[in-house]
């Protein structure tokens, strides 16, 4: 029994971690409502993230179609950009990291034709808003945005 006891708290905590890896959804609405930019954007080319357990930020460039929000009026259409993705590829380990980030496949970003993204601003870089929570995967852009939060009906 004395040996049973640490296999029973090893179970125990491998199970409560998932249960702590996500955030409440309020806290992606939230994050969506205060970003600055709303866009979608054609998708020029993906740089893989170089994370041992291939986990990391893609960069992704290309070209601003279509802007939602632009609270700090500094886009414009067909402004070439580059936007921080949380991305896996191929090769990554199921993710052990706690925290609200949403991983997107590596080779599904890369061959998409547009993205619809909510962004940040941070130290001259654009980020994702949400930790990834809703990214966009359309063909082409719209006149509308395709990801409308309840709060935002």
């Amino acid at each position: 029994m004395r040996r049973l006891v640490p296999y029973f708290l090893v179970l125990v905590l491998a199970l409560a971690v998932p249960a702590a890896a996500y955030m409440p959804p309020s806290f992606y609405i939230k994050a969506r409502a205060a970003a600055d930019y709303h866009v979608q954007l054609r998708v020029g080319g993906v740089s893989p993230n170089t994370e041992a357990d291939g986990h990391g930020i893609c960069l992704v460039t290309g070209a601003v179609a279509t802007i939602f929000r632009d609270r700090a009026n500094q886009l414009r259409a067909d402004q070439s950009i580059t936007v921080g993705v949380p991305c896996t590829v191929p090769r990554a380990k199921p993710s052990a990291v706690a925290g609200g980030t949403s991983w997107h496949d590596y080779d599904k970003i890369r061959t998409v034709k547009v993205l619809e993204l909510f962004l940040l601003r941070r130290d001259g870089r654009f980020e994702v808003a949400d930790l990834g929570d809703r990214i966009g995967y359309l063909e082409a852009p719209t006149t509308a945005p395709t990801i409308v939060d309840e709060a935002q009906r």
